[in-house]
C-alpha cells in the first residue's frame, strides 16, 4: 500500500561501483548511498456502475439481474489486469527510474554517469518465435550494471506476456512435445513462463519480463483498496429514485519502473 495519493518507488542500484583490490593496512573505499526515485500518483479507477429498478429486482424470474450483478464483480476483480495492461501500453511514454520512457533504445548503464557504457534496448520488433525471442533473451542477459556486472546473477526466470490473441502462439511456442526431432524444446531452456493477460489490446505486441529481478516488472500499488458499495433502501437513489445502484471503486496505481526487468516487441 502507498502512503499518500503522490508517492514514488525507490529503485535500489544494482550495482555500486568497480571491484577493488584491497591493501594491507589500508581502508577499505566507499562511497554514499544512492538509488533513484520514479515518482508516480494514486488514481481512483472504477468499473462502470450498476442501477437496477426496484420492479426489476422483485420480478427478476430467469436470474437476469443476478447475473448483471456477477458481471458488475467480475469486471471489479480484473482491476489489476486493466491496470497492468495500461501500464505496458503507455510504456513508451511513462518514465523509468533513469527518467527514459520505460521502453527504450537509449537506455544508459549508469544514468548517474551516462558517459559510461553503450546504449541498451528494450524495445524490439521481433515475432514470437525462437528466433525473435533468442535476440531479446540475448540482450536482457547482455544489460551490465553500474558495476559493470549482469544485472540479475545466477538463472534468470523469464516471462513471456501476451494478449489473447497470442495465447495460441505462446502455446505452440512453450509445447515440450513440439520438435519433430524428439528434442526438447528451445525455449525451455530458458523455462519460460508464459503469461496471458485477458485485458492487453494490442494485438501484435508481446512483453518478455525478469520475474526473478532486485524489482518487479510491473510495480502495482494500492492507495485504498476496493469498496463495494450498495445503495438501497434507505438510500437517496432508493428513497428518491426507486431504484437500486451496485459502486466498486479503489485507488491505485500501476506502472513499469525499472527498465531491465522487462522488455516490449512489436511483431512486424
Amino acid at each position: 500500500s502507498g502512503a499518500s495519493a503522490k508517492s514514488h518507488l525507490p529503485i535500489p542500484p544494482s550495482g555500486l561501483g568497480a571491484i577493488e583490490s584491497l591493501r594491507d593496512g589500508e581502508p577499505q573505499g566507499g562511497q554514499a548511498a544512492q538509488g533513484y526515485d520514479v515518482p508516480f500518483e494514486h488514481e481512483t479507477k472504477a468499473p462502470q456502475g450498476l442501477y437496477i429498478n426496484r420492479r426489476d429486482m422483485a420480478s427478476d424470474k430467469v436470474g437476469m439481474i443476478t447475473a448483471n450483478v456477477i458481471a458488475k464483480g467480475n469486471d471489479a476483480a480484473m482491476m489489476p489486469d486493466f491496470r497492468a495492461a495500461n501500464a505496458l501500453e503507455n510504456g513508451e511514454v511513462q518514465l523509468s527510474f533513469d527518467r527514459v520512457a520505460l521502453f527504450s533504445n537509449v537506455h544508459k548503464q549508469n544514468p548517474v554517469n551516462t558517459t559510461i557504457g553503450p546504449n541498451y534496448v528494450n524495445k524490439f520488433n521481433e515475432k514470437l518465435d525462437v528466433p525473435g525471442l533468442v535476440k531479446i533473451v540475448n540482450a536482457m542477459r547482455a544489460y551490465r550494471n553500474e558495476s559493470n556486472l549482469p544485472i540479475v546473477s545466477g538463472e534468470v526466470q523469464f516471462g513471456i506476456v501476451v494478449p489473447p490473441d497470442l495465447a495460441g502462439d505462446l502455446s505452440y511456442l512453450l509445447d515440450r512435445d513440439r520438435d519433430q526431432f524428439g528434442a526438447t524444446n528451445w525455449a525451455h531452456i530458458y523455462d519460460f513462463v508464459g503469461i496471458v493477460l485477458p485485458t492487453l489490446t494490442d494485438t501484435k505486441t508481446f512483453y518478455v519480463a525478469i520475474l526473478n529481478g532486485p524489482v518487479a516488472p510491473l510495480y502495482y500499488s494500492v492507495f485504498l483498496p476496493m469498496e463495494h458499495i450498495f445503495h438501497g433502501p434507505g438510500s437517496e437513489e432508493y428513497d428518491k429514485k426507486r431504484r437500486f445502484l451496485f459502486l466498486s471503486r479503489e485507488d491505485n496505481a500501476c506502472l513499469g519502473a525499472d527498465w531491465r526487468m522487462i522488455a516490449k516487441s512489436t511483431i512486424p
